[in-house]
């Protein structure tokens, strides 16, 4: 570590003091060059303001979104250690009103009226905060406790399975304990409310304090991006900016190492969630960031992290030990000491070998020592990187401004490099290089090893996650056999690097409009489609070819498609050596299965593109099952589908959606039982076969002209030596379409130590061809987006996830919304409470104010308008249209169209034509309730006897301690309140009492502490137990009214339609809420209609027959 750092840049020269013509205040304007890409058309400024904030204002003209973000260089590396957290804490915070704007929700609502969205984000040393809005309202958005600290822990505690967040917080727990990255940092409700209630200290207090110690302007970048003029865009950063206070540069200083000597020399096995197996090689590294000219360590991982011949991963893989390999620093860990990491995704017998594997990297970084640098190698990096830096994408003005003002806050890049920053290759040192090479030694580093199971005790647990593990130092054995010299014949230097591009002149020369342009259909036969679009908007030698092959054979059943996952996976695997240096070339591919075919994706600098997808397709037919790799990738499926247990509760509510809504599509317990069905000759077998009879769709945009795109099919064809697929062998997925009325699917999470549980409710409308209800809905959303976070997530802290879309499965059949919750709240409750906002939501529209409602249009259509940013973009749009077979390319028109006609009015009446459950007359609702362990989730004939508004009390009962009451209890109790005129502050008081008295009755009675804190919570206007309890009273008061009225019970969407005896007999019941619940999820799928095949917006004539 002995390392010396470079100078410091020279910040204080080249700055010029202008002053802003209208009011006269000051700044300091840098006057030199800055190193731009050329073929970036946005005009940059840094500015320095007096109370030393900078800045970098860029000017976009063509931009229709605004966008900035400030970043201050606080992060969760400050936090108190008393108050872990803080600094997460505190982001949450500033997002709830100011003292010139009050309203909680009044930022997000200004956003939300103009196109905009937020964001913010607390790492280790910086917290940013960001956005984008219309670009007219920019200037509005630049001038604009509790319940977050619930937000805070809800945050945490979806963390709480995912292993990369346990792994973090274990390497962090045994690190430096005198540095604070040793610290928790996210936070939660114990380490924040609890700490500072046994400390004896006022939370609110303790995050005023952090903020006014910390938050100085002398710590903070902002970026600016918009379609005002530079003097203007700084006219504004000065006057809303400089009053920030300046207090100096607050940041801490924090010394020593976060890996000292006294963590290194050991091996830490620690338990994993999912089925991973990780060989971690930790190596405490001085501050990478220092170097960004020469950027030593990105040369060293490049080589580490290597997949081509010769490389530590092709020698892992050929015996069947590693899948993967990454190498890289941590980029949280900014202005000072690091830690580069070598991590290996080993298989079983890897982990039985791990020995064998740091061996293998040792060794070859013995190479890389005994060697030396290698300048040819460097050369071609530099060479890279100026072709990518020359020919640069436009991004997207938010990310620019988000990341931009992060690497602002590096002290070690000069002003003229702000922009460019780390894209280009400045400096070749060879003694720099091998200094770095020097620290990555045996006795300089620590090993992790993550697995599920080992076949020793795990002697620890970490405090925050729970993480099981053990510390041991490195066996003797392994010690000895990394300090002693290695040489292994296989490990080299990378071939040089065929890839690199050497054509880079641009083919087109007239630019024409981007809402006008389309692809042009060359080729249509039994065989192929052909489309093509060259580029007339960016003129940069770039392209993209896309592909998908349609093969019937992988809809077949559950086992072709597992076998097509294999397939992939083992072709990926076996090509690697031969794209690898493509990647590296700046090319970056896409192949992968869908239920009914392969996408293939090539993209990057145009000139060597062809070689690359020629490469992936030879590897495609000749494909030869590897026994090694076989096995390897078999077990890897196998953990893919064991490890989707695990997933958060929000995915599994959407996946159980979608596959209600598509045939055929699989369970993946269904495709994990399937497995064990494959062999190797029956996979070669499959592969075999795979191209004899296709149907291919070809899109080539970019820097090519109409013969490269008829060479690449004829090519294509040729290599895959495919004949046409008949139109009577075609399978397809396709999309139910549900007869009217309000189904319930639930299931408990697999993951019995989940704490979250999930609800996903799709609500349907009309045909998704059908362009004006398109336009409604999406309009609907646009506006929903703000209030129903502010409802759901703000409010009434219903979960930590919240979402509302626009669906169209398949971009066939019937469109609608789907709302997404996840959180701690009772699936029964979070349903009841979407309900609820559906009804807000229409006294929401309709007391909308004309002009705001004008400004939500206004603002959507602007999002329309806006031009493409880069080719990515571009193929995005037409590959949708080309793959969905509507072919609607001009669909932007046509919804710029439909959206200047919709009024208030059509929206309103169109939510009650479908959204509105009391007056839509086709109300078609599916519900997934994806129910926590930890919850009692109701049994038949529970669900068919109390109404969800009771299931719903007694999950919100049970999550505050109240477990000893049943649903019979608590139905009685609410019939009874509902009876008199119900006070609910008085009704909570009654609960109280019966608790108690149930657990006064109880043989097994609670501990006194436990009873007096479930008592307080009951009494203190509890949130989800006083909503709960106020829904399950008005709807028994609902219920006695209408008996009383009508004589019958409520009725609900679907009842009566005829098909009641049909659903019984596949096993489905009603509710008592008059809901039919999904039994057997095919079994109701095979009574569903499903939806035809697109009809084509246009008739597809080819320019070439």
């Amino acid at each position: 570590m002995d390392i010396p750092l470079p100078p410091l840049p020279d910040w204080d020269s080249g700055f010029e003091r202008r002053e802003i013509g209208s009011s006269g205040l000051p700044y300091f304007e840098f006057t030199e060059e800055l190193e731009l890409p050329p073929s970036d058309p946005r005009k940059y400024r840094l500015i320095r303001l007096p109370n030393n904030l900078t800045a970098v204002c860029v000017h976009d003209a063509d931009a229709k979104q605004a966008a900035a973000s400030l970043s201050v260089n606080i992060g969760s590396l400050a936090n108190p250690p008393e108050l872990r957290g803080m600094a997460h804490f505190c982001e949450h915070l500033l997002f709830m009103g100011t003292e010139k704007y009050p309203k909680e929700n009044a930022y997000a609502r200004y956003l939300a009226e103009h196109s905009g969205y937020s964001n913010a984000y607390t790492n280790l040393s910086n917290t940013c905060y960001y956005f984008d809005i219309a670009a007219d309202a920019l200037e509005g958005a630049l001038d604009r406790t509790d319940r977050e600290l619930r937000a805070v822990d809800a945050e945490f505690k979806g963390y709480l399975q995912d292993d990369n967040w346990r792994v973090l917080q274990l390497k962090k727990s045994l690190s430096n304990p005198k540095h604070p990255y040793h610290m928790f940092d996210v936070g939660n409700m114990s380490t924040l409310k609890g700490d500072a209630e046994r400390l004896g200290v006022d939370l609110r207090d303790e995050l005023i304090k952090f903020h006014a110690k910390y938050y100085s302007s002398d710590i903070m970048k902002l970026v600016v991006v918009g379609s005002d003029s530079l003097d203007r865009l700084t006219e504004w950063t000065v006057q809303m900016f400089s009053p920030i206070t300046s207090k100096g540069n607050t940041m801490p200083v924090f010394l020593g190492h976060p890996l000292s000597p006294s963590e290194l020399g050991t091996v830490v096995r620690f338990k994993t969630a999912n089925e991973y197996h990780w060989v971690d090689i930790n190596f405490p590294m001085p501050n990478l960031h220092a170097w960004y000219r020469e950027m030593p360590h990105v040369h060293i991982k490049s080589l580490l992290k290597h997949d081509g011949h010769g490389s530590v991963l092709a020698y892992l893989k050929k015996r069947g030990w590693a899948t993967y390999i990454y190498a890289g620093a941590s980029s949280q860990l900014r202005n000072q000491p690091n830690i580069l990491s070598v991590l290996v995704t080993a298989t079983d017998s890897g982990m039985r070998h791990y020995k064998d594997i740091v061996r293998v990297v040792f060794a070859y970084l013995q190479m890389l020592r005994r060697a030396g640098p290698q300048e040819w190698y460097h050369e071609e990096r530099r060479r890279i990187r100026d072709i990518q830096f020359r020919f640069a994408e436009k991004g997207v003005g938010k990310m620019l401004a988000y990341d931009l003002s992060l690497v602002m806050h590096d002290k070690y890049i000069a002003p003229e490099h702000i922009v460019s920053n780390y894209a280009l290759l400045r400096n070749y040192d060879e003694t720099l290089l091998s200094r770095m090479l020097g620290l990555l030694n045996p006795d300089n580093c620590r090993i992790l090893l993550g697995c599920k199971q080992f076949d020793m005790e795990m002697t620890e647990r970490e405090g925050i996650f729970g993480v099981e593990y053990r510390i041991d130092p490195i066996p003797e054995d392994l010690a000895r056999g990394i300090r002693s010299e290695l040489f292994i014949d296989e490990l080299r230097m990378p071939d040089p690097n065929i890839f690199i591009p050497e054509n880079l002149d641009i083919k087109a020369t007239v630019q024409t409009n981007a809402l006008e342009a389309e692809p042009v259909l060359l080729r249509r036969d039994k065989n192929v489609e052909v489309w093509f679009k060259p580029d007339n908007r960016f003129f940069l030698p770039r392209g993209n070819i896309s592909m998908f092959i349609e093969i019937p054979a992988m809809l077949q059943s559950p086992l072709t498609s597992n076998m097509a996952d294999l397939f992939v996976y083992m072709l990926k695997s076996t090509m690697a050596h031969d794209v690898y240096n493509a990647l590296l070339a700046g090319m970056t591919y896409r192949f992968y299965s869908t239920f009914d075919g392969l996408i293939i994706s090539v993209t990057g600098i145009n000139d060597k593109l062809h070689l690359l997808l020629e490469t992936i397709l030879r590897a495609a037919k000749t494909f030869t099952v590897d026994p090694t790799l076989f096995s390897v990738y078999m077990r890897q499926l196998r953990q893919d589908y064991k490890n989707k247990r695990n997933m958060d509760p929000s995915e599994h509510a959407v996946d159980d959606i979608v596959r209600l809504n598509i045939s055929p599509r699989w369970h993946y317990e269904v495709l994990l039982r399937e497995l064990d069905r494959i062999t190797g000759e029956r996979l070669q077998m499959f592969a075999d076969t795979l191209f004899d009879t296709t149907r291919i769709k070809m899109l080539l945009t970019g820097n090519f002209c109409e013969r490269d795109a008829l060479a690449a099919i004829d090519s294509t064809v040729e290599i895959l030596g495919t004949a046409p697929l008949p139109e009577y062998m075609r399978v397809q997925e396709l999309v139910h379409r549900f007869d009217p009325g309000r189904y319930l699917h639930q299931f408990e999470m697999p993951d019995t130590s989940t704490l979250n549980s999930a609800v996903s409710m799709q609500i349907y409308a009309g045909p998704v061809c059908d362009q004006r209800e398109r336009s409604i809905i999406t309009l609907l959303v646009h506006i929903m987006r703000e209030p129903l976070f502010d409802r759901l997530r703000t409010k009434e802290q219903l979960g930590y996830s919240i979402r509302g879309q626009y669906t169209a499965y398949l971009r066939k059949g019937h469109h609608g919304i789907r709302f997404t919750v996840r959180g701690e709240c009772n699936p029964a409750y979070m349903t009841l409470r979407i309900s609820e906002f559906l009804r807000f939501y229409r006294k929401y529209l309709c007391t909308m104010a004309e002009e705001t409602f004008a400004g939500h249009v206004s603002s959507r259509i602007a999002l329309y308008k806006e031009k493409l940013h880069n080719l990515g973009q571009e193929v995005a749009r037409y590959w949708q249209h080309i793959t969905s077979e509507y072919y609607e390319f001009d669909r932007v028109d046509n919804e710029i169209r439909e959206m200047q006609r919709i009024t208030k009015d059509d929206m309103v009446r169109f939510w009650d034509t479908y959204f509105n459950q009391d007056t839509a007359p086709q109300f078609t609702q599916i519900t997934s309730q994806v129910w926590s362990a930890r919850i009692p989730r109701p049994t038949r004939q529970e669900l068919e006897t109390f109404p969800s508004t009771t299931i719903s009390l007694l999950g919100c009962l049970y999550r505050e301690g109240v477990t000893r009451l049943s649903l019979g209890n608590v139905q009685e109790f609410v019939e009874l309140q509902a009876s008199a005129d119900p006070n609910i502050a008085a009704v909570l008081q009654q609960l109280q009492a019966l608790f108690l008295k149930t657990v006064a009755d109880d043989d097994s009675a609670m501990h006194g502490d436990d009873i007096a804190a479930v008592s307080r919570k009951l009494t203190a206007q509890n949130l989800y137990v006083g909503t709960a309890l106020r829904m399950a009273i008005d709807e028994c008061v609902q219920r006695s009214e209408e008996r009383l009225s009508n004589g019958v019970p409520i009725s609900g969407p679907g009842d009566g339609d005829g098909c009641e005896t049909s659903l019984q007999n596949i096993g489905m019941f009603k509710t008592a809420d008059r809901v039919w619940v999904i039994v057997d999820p095919l079994a109701f799928k095979s009574t569903q209609r499903l939806c035809g095949a697109p009809i084509p917006t246009r008739k597809l004539v080819p320019k070439y027959a």
